[in-house]
């Protein structure tokens, strides 16, 4: 496993969300993936791409979203 991968999807579920506010749980189904849940019961996953070397984020039945690392 790489740290640096872990700590960038990490780094953007804190830039991005309010951790107090959502729950982050693993989700293993993708490279060091984070399943979201908001208090609304609304959900995404965050996860690093491989073949990009970037972290995305998607939502259920909406394609995938791309954040370029800095």
């Amino acid at each position: 496993m790489s740290k640096a991968r872990e700590k960038a999807v990490s780094d953007w579920i804190a830039e991005n969300f309010v951790l107090e506010a959502v729950t982050v749980e693993p989700f293993d189904l993708f490279p060091y993936g984070r399943r979201i849940i908001d208090q609304q019961g609304g959900e995404m996953v965050v996860y690093f791409d491989l073949m990009a070397e970037k972290v995305v984020y998607c939502f259920p039945d909406i394609q995938p979203h791309e954040k370029d690392r800095p």
